[in-house]
Order: C-alpha cells, then sequence, then structure tokens
C-alpha cells in the first residue's frame, strides 16, 4: 500500500514540475491545430532507500533532453500522419529551463540533504525545486513548516546544493 501511495504521489509531483511552462515550452510538440506529441515517462525504481523524487526527475530530463521528435505531415488520402524526416533530420526536444530538485529532511533539529528511507520516516520531509529564480514546494509530507523556515532556511540551504546538482546533470551527459 505504501508503494502504491508513493508511486501516485511521485508521478503527480514529477508531472508537476515538468509541466511547468519555464521547464518545456509546449508548442515544440504540436503537429497541427487539434494534434501533438503526447510524452510518455516510465520511471523505474530498482532500490529504493529514500528520496525518490531528486534521482526520478533528473532521469526525466535526461530523458526528455535525449528525445528526439521528427516532422509529420498528414496525408490526406490515408488519413493519417506520416514521418517526413530521416534519423538526420529530427528535431530535439528542449528543455527551456532544468529543475533542480533539493530534498531535504528535518532530524533532530537538523536539515539533512537527500535523506534515506529511514531519515524520511523521523522527520519532516520537504522537497523544493529550483526553475530559474523561482523555488517550487513539491511535497510536505509531516508536521506543517511554517513560511519563516521556507524563507530563512529552506531556500538558503537548498540553494548551496544547486552547483552541485547542477553539476550531476553534465556529469550524466558526459558520462
Amino acid at each position: 500500500h505504501k508503494a502504491k501511495l508513493m508511486e501516485a504521489n511521485l508521478s503527480e509531483n514529477l508531472q508537476e514540475v515538468l509541466n511547468n511552462g519555464k521547464v518545456i515550452e509546449k508548442s515544440q510538440f504540436k503537429i497541427s491545430d487539434e494534434n501533438a506529441w503526447l510524452l510518455y515517462l516510465e520511471v523505474v525504481c530498482l532500490e529504493y532507500d529514500g528520496n525518490a523524487f531528486d534521482p526520478s526527475l533528473l532521469a526525466c530530463v535526461l530523458a526528455i533532453e535525449d528525445t528526439k521528435l521528427p516532422d509529420l505531415i498528414y496525408n490526406e488520402r490515408e488519413k493519417l500522419y506520416e514521418t517526413v524526416s530521416s534519423e538526420n533530420d529530427l528535431k530535439q526536444v528542449q528543455i527551456l529551463n532544468k529543475p533542480i530538485p533539493v530534498t531535504l529532511s528535518l532530524i533532530e533539529n537538523d536539515w539533512l540533504a537527500d535523506p534515506t528511507d529511514s531519515d524520511e520516516q523521523a522527520g519532516s520531509v520537504v522537497s523544493l525545486c529550483k526553475i530559474q529564480k523561482d523555488w517550487m514546494v513539491i511535497r510536505m509530507p509531516g508536521e506543517n513548516i511554517s513560511p519563516i523556515t521556507f524563507m530563512q532556511v529552506l531556500f538558503p540551504l537548498a540553494e548551496a546544493f544547486v552547483p552541485k546538482v547542477g553539476r550531476v546533470y553534465e556529469n550524466c551527459v558526459e558520462g
């Protein structure tokens, strides 16, 4: 039961970030006034020890960046779309701004980054996601966290991890 709840929550959270207009320009998926490409992403967790959101979001962004779409034309006679692009003419899907996820857990009055499953069970957990200069609060199970705590503690703490997460993206692309 816990796994299904986590799966649904993770899916909803990933959609919220990836459907943000600052992350992906939806017009690049338009085929015609009535038709558009629809991307399906499937995230498979092979081993879980906490913080499923951050690596899942990174994997989704990298998968989207690796997606290439062909040009299509509508065949009136057949009543269907056909590709007109060769492998060399495919359009690369563009990410406007890579979302930077940082998940924190409150354990004994200290905020820990990238919590394990036992850290998540023991304290309040919050996932933050930076898109350009804005922060999104992705999930907040457990205790309520005051807006002052976000402004004075969590956003500055998460900001310190932004360059490190950016390097993770770079290393994945290079490696």
